[in-house]
């Protein structure tokens, strides 16, 4: 990035608690070797203070690398140089490095070439984007173009599949909890008619009866809630980290919203299914329930 220009507009750099991360020049030391012992030289002797990059989250995760560690980079011409770290920057896709044209300079003791072009479209039109970029990509002096906005549609289109598989489990899962919410409450009406019997001829009245055992099943499915929402959450976690996506870095992020729904869902269901239910305690042959044995 030439020194003085701004990223606004083009790259966010912000880490993961949503703060922003001014790109750090030469001059913006953070002494390293104040935390290494030896001088702020690196294992190759090099001096690596003052020279500070940005990099990304998933880059950092792969080499386990925090602020104020060093790291060894080659360019395009295959120079190496070791710089150090000043910020992770949260990145979605893709790995990159971003450093000052003065801090490349210093760091590979070479002029800096710029080879490419960076280009800001003000239009917000994602077509006219698009096809501004085709445009561009006819012309002999560029090698490639890229558009990000071409790049954002195609992702989305891409991960639209999986959208729909969401929307699918989702649509299963609730099937699946009524039909269990339902199995259950039959289950426990037909296992104590003799109690349910009894609390009738006692002279419980039918509003009664249900809240008896409507009562049960509702605080059954709060602690049901109570107890899914965290482990469901600690499962999703846990299976993103699994993820080995080199280029890409998953974050899991659930809006409070979401899972005020899913409880909602949940007691929604239950009062459903106790509504389904109520029909077999009307029905309890309480003469037939008391004769039986136990």
């Amino acid at each position: 990035m030439p020194d003085g220009k701004s990223l606004d507009g083009y790259l966010d750099l912000h880490a993961a608690d949503g703060t922003s991360i001014a790109l750090p020049g030469v001059s913006d030391t953070r002494s390293y070797s104040s935390g290494s012992g030896n001088g702020g030289l690196d294992e190759d002797g090099n001096n690596a203070d003052g020279i500070g990059v940005i990099v990304t989250t998933n880059a950092a995760h792969k080499l386990t690398l925090a602020d104020g560690d060093t790291v060894n980079l080659n360019d395009a011409m295959s120079n190496a140089a070791t710089v150090m770290v000043s910020a992770v920057a949260q990145y979605y896709t893709g790995n990159i490095v971003v450093m000052t044209q003065s801090a490349y300079e210093h760091a590979f003791d070479a002029d800096f070439a710029p080879n490419a072009d960076l280009i800001n479209v003000k239009s917000g039109n994602t077509n006219e984007q698009i096809a501004f970029a085709d445009d561009i990509a006819e012309n002999d002096i560029y090698l490639s173009v890229m558009s990000s906005a071409k790049q954002e549609r195609d992702f989305a289109k891409s991960f639209l599949i999986f959208f729909v598989m969401i929307g699918f489990i989702v649509v299963m899962a609730a099937i699946l909890a009524v039909v269990v919410l339902y199995t259950l409450a039959s289950t426990n009406i037909s296992e104590r008619e003799r109690e349910l019997a009894t609390i009738k001829v006692l002279g419980f009245r039918r509003r009664e009866v249900h809240g008896y055992v409507n009562k049960e099943m509702l605080l059954l499915a709060c602690f049901g809630i109570a107890i899914g929402l965290p482990c469901g959450r600690g499962l999703l976690g846990f299976l993103i980290s699994r993820l080995d996506l080199p280029g890409m870095n998953i974050v899991p992020n659930v809006a409070w919203f979401c899972y005020v729904a899913a409880a909602v869902l949940a007691l929604a269901f239950t009062v459903l299914v106790e509504a389904a239910t109520n029909r077999s305690l009307d029905r309890i042959d309480m003469v037939g329930a008391l004769k039986s044995p136990e």
